[in-house]
């Protein structure tokens, strides 16, 4: 084995080494298999109530009849749920706090067909949750609120909103409202809250909203899935993330202008956005539990998320809730870098992931076939790098040449380094070739695969697709990385035929294997198709090219002394 493959080898070596930092660094880690008509319809309650709130005044809670105000902490009111139906969600709202007991969404399916994804997680009855500490820490979920309807429909194409509000009393008689409104085809609801200053709520300024229970696992690889889970929060016009767990412990919290905080799975997302003006602090709690979950190991993770609000006199604090997919292109249109929680990578290679995946997107409009999409996107990609590969086979042509002379210099000052170094230098400068040109024809390239990698490992509309035998493009698939390490063996037969590299040159393609058999199969179908272009790439750029002739090295010319 010659010098040249072992340093290969070795760099291969502290490649794989370093990758598992670099995936922890991105967020990232490797899959393992896992075990085993337009219109808005409101409809009332049965009570007669209007879907449009009455004035928020003191005559809507007179209770003659009790002496207890309907709604309040010690109500006995029977428990009632509200459902919301739209194009793109089905919500159940339950009237013990005024919150959320359920959020499915349309689009999105559980892939063992066990129906809609569930956004609201089984670890909390009520995860939306409100609070006012300074009213004796008075806790929505324990009171009674009245809703407005029993059902809300807004279907697509409407154009339109709706609103579900929620009255309610304190022990003491203070009014609560909690409302709700709801937009056709967008996953953010508005949500204002009122609280009059009487009784025990006249020093109330402060409220907390906050996220209890973060998100369920969806997928069946649940250690992927939990990989991603991750609390952002936008403080200052800064997104800040936080995933580093310390003894699986995880606790953030500060003052200032607070924007938003959310919490991310794969290929979901929650965040309360406030909306009026800006929260005054925050707070992100989690833990990290090794479990034995679905049949497998996994580190759950499980985040919880509060904005700190003032109560402004006569100002009743607005947010935003979006719940719905980490989907680059629908969190920016929600504004204030909600698309930051769909990760294109570091900041110097986000513009090129952005560009990628607009070029994917609009490329499905065209071919609604994601597989297919992947295959002619490759192709396209091929085609503007062409220029850059072969400018690295026509390096690796003259490299061929000199070889021959390389070695028999190597051999004739192998006990010399200062000469020997003197003389390939020199060879390199006679012959006009630059021994690093090669590398520096890849360098361009490098932005745009670290880019794919960074698009397709949590593409949510690969999830779910199959293309030809695959059945999900968002999960490894062993059979393609073995065609994949098969093209690339293919390559490297062709590239490399000097026999002392037959190590390398075998050893690669199973390496790869084992770095993309974890790996989602719409990035792994990417590469199979990239390297078996490549065959026929440098076939047809070798057979343009003139036979080798070896380099002649010029003698030096031996110095003429000084006549005397």
């Amino acid at each position: 084995m010659d010098r040249r493959t072992v340093i290969a080898l070795g760099v291969i070596g502290l490649i794989f080494v370093l990758l598992p930092f670099y995936w922890e660094w991105i967020g990232f880690a490797p899959q393992t298999p896992p075990v085993a008509t337009d219109s808005l319809s409101v409809t009332g309650d049965s009570l007669g109530q209007s879907s449009s709130p009455a004035p928020l005044d003191s005559t809507v809670w007179t209770s003659p009849d009790s002496t207890v105000a309907a709604g309040s902490a010690n109500d006995t009111t029977p428990e009632q749920f509200t459902t919301v139906e739209t194009d793109l969600y089905s919500a159940r709202f339950s009237s013990r706090g005024a919150t959320l007991v359920s959020f499915k969404l349309k689009r999105f399916q559980y892939l063992d067909g066990s129906g809609q994804i569930e956004l609201v997680p089984n670890r909390a009855a009520h995860p939306l949750h409100f609070s006012l500490p300074e009213a004796g820490n008075l806790v929505f979920e324990d009171m009674s609120f009245s809703p407005s309807a029993l059902e809300l429909k807004l279907e697509k194409g409407a154009g339109d909103s709706t609103r579900l509000t929620f009255d309610g009393r304190t022990q003491g008689g203070a009014p609560v409202r909690v409302e709700y409104t709801f937009r056709s085809s967008s996953y953010l609801i508005g949500l204002k809250i009122h609280v009059a200053h009487e009784a025990e709520l006249v020093r109330a300024t402060r409220l907390e909203v906050g996220w209890r229970g973060g998100l369920d696992p969806t997928e069946a690889n649940r250690s992927d899935d939990y990989s991603f889970y991750s609390a952002y929060v936008r403080q200052a016009a800064e997104v800040a993330k936080f995933d580093d767990f310390e003894d699986g412990q995880l606790k953030e919290g500060s003052a200032g202008a607070i924007d938003w905080v959310g919490i991310k799975s794969k290929y979901f997302f929650v965040a309360l956005i406030r909306t009026d003006t800006q929260a005054e602090d925050f707070e992100v709690a989690a833990t990290e539990t090794g479990v034995l979950e679905a049949g497998q190991q996994v580190n759950r993770r499980e985040f919880s998320v509060r904005l700190g609000n003032r109560i402004q006199d006569g100002a009743d604090p607005s947010f935003d809730l979006y719940l719905g997919p980490v989907d680059y292109w629908i969190l920016g249109q929600a504004g204030r870098d909600l698309d930051h929680a769909a990760e294109m990578g570091y900041w110097l290679l986000r513009p090129f992931a952005v560009a990628i995946l607009w070029f994917v997107t609009m490329l499905y409009k065209v071919i609604p076939s994601y597989g297919w999409v992947i295959v002619i996107f490759t192709m396209v990609m091929k085609v503007i790098l062409f220029p850059f590969s072969r400018k690295n086979y026509l390096q690796m042509h003259r490299m061929k040449a000199l070889q021959p002379k390389l070695k028999e210099i190597q051999e004739k000052y192998k006990d010399d380094s200062q000469e020997l170094n003197r003389r390939m230098m020199k060879l390199y400068k006679d012959e006009k070739f630059n021994p690093l040109g090669s590398c520096m024809w890849m360098l361009p390239q490098l932005p745009i695969f670290f880019s794919l990698f960074t698009v397709f490992k949590s593409y949510i509309e690969l999830r779910g697709v199959g293309f030809l035998w695959l059945t999900d493009l968002s999960q490894a698939n062993l059979l393609l990385c073995g065609f994949m390490s098969a093209a690339m063996l293919g390559q490297q037969l062709l590239t490399n035929k000097d026999p002392k590299q037959k190590l390398l040159v075998y050893g690669m393609p199973v390496l790869m294997f084992f770095f993309f058999r974890g790996l989602p199969s719409g990035l792994v179908l990417y590469w199979t198709v990239y390297n078996i272009l490549s065959i026929a790439e440098q076939w047809s750029v070798e057979r343009s090219l003139p036979p080798v002739t070896p380099a002649v090295v010029v003698a030096d010319t031996p110095r003429k002394s000084a006549k005397k």
